[in-house]
């Protein structure tokens, strides 16, 4: 078993850039896979604000913030999010914007 951050996360995650970035991907399906995969075990989530779809501010911490709501198993989930501040045009979210953090805060979240 693999810890990081304290948190026992098993030898496998799961990453929401698929979910953001195939046009097939649907909200309702995103969830159905993270579901599957907290079900079988895997404690590890990797997301980003810039895993984002037009007119969606933050599309990846939305499917892993609306797929861990109300489950007890969510205080047990590592949340990786992904920060791009060498970049030109990043900037740190806005008040209320960034969803994730809010959402999750029964679980440990680390910025890389």
């Amino acid at each position: 078993m693999v810890k990081i951050a304290a948190t026992e996360i098993g030898d496998f995650g799961l990453g929401t850039a698929k979910f953001v970035f195939r046009p097939d991907s649907t909200l309702e399906a995103a969830i159905e896979v993270v579901h599957a995969a907290l079900a079988n075990g895997v404690r590890l989530i990797d997301t980003a604000r810039a895993y984002t779809r037009p007119g969606v501010d933050a599309y990846g911490e939305t499917i892993v913030r609306d797929a861990l709501a109300g489950l007890a198993v969510a205080s047990q989930v590592l949340v990786l999010k992904q920060a791009f501040p060498h970049l030109e045009s990043w900037s740190p979210p806005a008040e209320g914007l960034d969803v994730a953090p809010r959402a999750l805060t029964t679980g440990p979240q680390v910025w890389f």
